[in-house]
């Protein structure tokens, strides 16, 4: 789904524009007044609107919140080609005279859930993308976050009946201080707690990196050694487009080849995925946030990685492997170069491995963890009510999903 052919919603309010600013909003959820004349105002846009695809540009440059995923190239790319519902900008402005600036800003997907079929805004995560930190103005954050609560508190329910976070991180600033707000405890719930792998400071990850011991250490190393005897055995980190594009195509051939293309859900298998792939990969490395990693064989790829990174988070996005190599451990011998090159990155801050809480994988490379949660908001002159009768829902259908995984897993390990 093209940009241009993203429907907007009928406007529900218009406001003027400030200074050559377009301002319209295809819905106004609720104002509140700031100091010295000014106030705020928490509004949906549409996707096209051009100003606001500017300032969005900016403040995903000054962001004190990591999220590579809300980064223009690779959210544009999803809207494009994933959406399977309307999408649009949720931002909170900060009106001042002639000046209008945007502080606080998250893509939203209407949604329509739960047994009364009620409309949600959903803060936009998706497989690709399962990450829901909303980007933040660095200049006074705990203002912009009190006006947030201002106007989640008095918003309207004309326009929809909750806010949903999935795969929000505990440690974010907008969730330390949202779970904070007594004016919040009685319309947000957090009916849903997830951990994922990771490494939660550089010195964590020097542990990590030097943690393979007895059997496994042994193991891995007569792999390498084998690996050794087939060929020259190489490590290879494309910073670049022109360099990365060879080991793209090979980390999605590897995918359709393994059990995800037996599965039906390899990248290459459906069209829109591919292009929303090549473009969210690309764009990404033109950007800084993205690292191709490959193990090469005689200059051949036989694992590969896409790590993103923004702010010195690091998220290590995807991974695929030649499976005519898996006796090797070739998935295994990579993430080691992974850590040791990750080891050396003077601005690494922590890591989030994107991964499955069952991940066995992840769970070893990286043995800490960070922890999610999944909540709601209700709206309107209803909210507590509707924000209780969406988390339990919610919560039951997560626990059956999870138990089901969990079942899964046993059954895949046995």
């Amino acid at each position: 789904m093209a940009l241009d052919q993203v429907k907007t919603r009928k406007t529900l309010t218009a406001v003027e524009d400030h200074g050559g600013v377009s301002q319209k909003p295809t819905s106004i959820l609720s104002e509140s007044a700031g100091i010295d004349g000014s106030y705020w105002v928490l509004s949906t846009h549409s996707v096209t609107d051009p100003e606001i695809r500017k300032q969005f540009d900016h403040l995903a440059e000054v962001s004190i919140e990591s999220n590579p995923f809300f980064k223009p190239a690779f959210l544009h790319a999803g809207i494009e080609n994933l959406a399977q519902s309307k999408v649009e900008f949720l931002c909170l402005f900060d009106k001042s005279g002639n000046e209008s600036k945007l502080k606080l800003f998250a893509p939203i997907e209407y949604c329509s859930l739960g047994i009364r079929k009620k409309t949600v805004l959903r803060i936009w995560s998706h497989e690709y993308a399962p990450l829901s930190t909303l980007l933040l103005d660095p200049v006074d954050p705990d203002e912009t976050l009190r006006q947030l609560t201002n106007c989640l508190c008095d918003a309207n329910d004309s326009v929809a009946s909750a806010l949903l976070f999935e795969h929000l991180p505990n440690n974010s600033r907008l969730a330390r201080f949202l779970f904070l707000q007594p004016s919040l405890s009685q319309i947000l719930i957090r009916y849903f707690l997830l951990s994922r792998a990771g490494i939660n400071s550089p010195k964590s990850l020097s542990m990590s990196t030097q943690g393979l011991k007895g059997k496994r250490k042994q193991r891995l190393r007569r792999a390498e050694e084998g690996l050794k005897d087939l060929g020259k055995l190489s490590y290879q980190v494309a910073t670049q487009v022109d360099t990365a594009e060879p080991l793209l195509n090979a980390h999605l051939k590897m995918e359709a080849e393994g059990w995800k293309g037996e599965r039906g859900t390899a990248v290459i298998q459906k069209p829109e995925t591919e292009q929303f792939f090549r473009q969210a990969v690309n764009g990404s490395i033109e950007n800084g946030n993205c690292t191709v990693h490959s193990l090469l064989i005689d200059e051949k790829p036989v694992a590969t990685m896409l790590m993103m990174e923004d702010k010195g988070a690091h998220y290590p996005w995807k991974i695929a492997f030649d499976e005519k190599y898996a006796p090797y451990s070739v998935g295994n011998l990579l993430l080691i170069r992974v850590n040791s090159w990750l080891d050396k990155q003077t601005q690494f801050e922590y890591l989030d491995s994107l991964a499955d809480p069952l991940n066995h994988t992840a769970n070893r490379f990286w043995p800490e963890k960070t922890e999610f949660h999944n909540m709601v908001i209700g709206l309107g002159k209803d909210a507590t009510k509707t924000a209780c009768q969406f988390a339990g829902e919610f919560r039951f259908r997560n626990r059956m999903k999870y138990r089901a995984k969990k079942i899964l897993s046993k059954l895949t390990d046995s």
